[in-house]
């Protein structure tokens, strides 16, 4: 009788344990699952705007990428002689329908290099972190992959961002629309 007792005991806490993980994996993959379905949800959604707004602006942006963007680094800062657009000669080229277009950037392969120019005209070496995720970036400017994920690919912008190739008339990478995803605070 006392084996019994003891082992009765002991159960109820296993019992409680078992379900308890069980509840907190349940937990974790619904968490999981939302987190998930709200990613895809804002990427679509950047994407689609990116997308339109690409081929509603095709040759104005195959001009940029091919005639106004430098292939070096060329700031406020630089000593290397390049011409880079000017901040007005940007607005002028490229209008500015994208919703939060503060929060844009162009990206560019230059041989092994990858430079960004901001709406200012400033361009720099594009330094992405972390490195895998530079990659897959590379790969799509190479024509590689159709698109990468959301994610953190700079400090450049706020937040993550959203990368769109910008292709011309016969399908050639030409660059990226690069796009900081601003949410709406929730309180």
């Amino acid at each position: 009788m006392e084996n019994d007792r003891k082992t009765l005991e002991l159960k109820k806490p296993l019992i409680f344990f078992v379900v308890l993980i069980i509840l907190l994996f349940l937990g974790f993959n619904l968490f999981q699952s939302f987190s998930n379905s709200r990613k895809a949800e804002v990427y679509n959604k950047y994407a689609s705007e990116t997308e339109k707004y690409i081929s509603e602006n095709r040759a104005v942006l195959t001009e940029l990428f091919n005639n106004k963007f430098p292939n070096q680094d060329c700031d406020s800062y630089s000593t290397n002689g390049c011409t880079k657009p000017s901040q007005d000669e940007i607005a002028k080229l490229v209008p500015p329908t994208l919703k939060d277009w503060s929060s844009t950037a162009f990206i560019k392969k230059n041989g092994s290099v990858v430079l960004t120019m901001n709406l200012g005209g400033d361009v720099r070496e594009f330094y992405y972190y972390p490195e895998n995720e530079g990659y897959d970036l590379v790969k799509l400017l190479n024509g590689e992959l159709d698109k990468v994920e959301w994610e953190d690919y700079s400090y450049e912008l706020p937040g993550k961002e959203v990368v769109i190739p910008v292709k011309d008339e016969n399908g050639k990478v030409l660059g990226a629309i690069m796009r900081g995803v601003i949410e709406p605070k929730s309180f």
